[in-house]
């Protein structure tokens, strides 16, 4: 998991300090009220159904020490499953917003790129959680595969 997110970062650098403008365009993929929207549309759900100390043991389960029992891991799967589907679908409601938003300024050209911009970010937001979701959706299920075929 310590290495994907690594390997996305490097990634990010290297793509956007290998470009002309080095690290003046690294301030173009920074939208701070974007990534705050669509965290809004996600967080509020898991602490609302109390599953945040279901998404924690997620991470908790990174070490491969941590043991917990299957009620735990099926809990964490279905935690972990769904902040899943309400990062993609809060990033799909940001980008449609963008897209409007884009659409109503249409008439203005100097605002049409910043709009656009903030609609193609939110796609890129929702793409990079979903890569540091995945890896902990996996390892849940590796997990709970594991206890199962310990009970045989």
């Amino acid at each position: 998991m310590i290495i994907q997110i690594l390997i996305i970062i490097v990634g990010f650098l290297f793509m956007n300090l290998s470009s002309a403008e080095g690290l003046e365009s690294i301030s173009f993929c920074i939208d701070i009220p974007t990534l705050l929207c669509i965290l809004v549309f996600t967080l509020p759900v898991l602490l609302r159904r109390g599953m945040w100390q279901d998404f924690m043991r997620a991470f908790r389960m990174l070490k491969r020490t941590y043991v917990c029992s299957l009620g735990d891991l099926k809990r964490t799967k279905e935690a972990v499953e769904l902040m899943q589907k309400q990062v993609m679908y809060g990033g799909v409601i940001i980008m449609i917003m963008g897209i409007i938003y884009l659409l109503a300024m249409v008439n203005n050209p100097a605002s049409v790129g910043p709009a656009l911009a903030v609609a193609v970010l939110s796609i890129l937001y929702t793409a990079v959680l979903e890569l540091l979701l995945l890896p902990l959706q996996h390892e849940v299920g590796r997990r709970i595969i594991d206890y199962m075929e310990g009970e045989d």
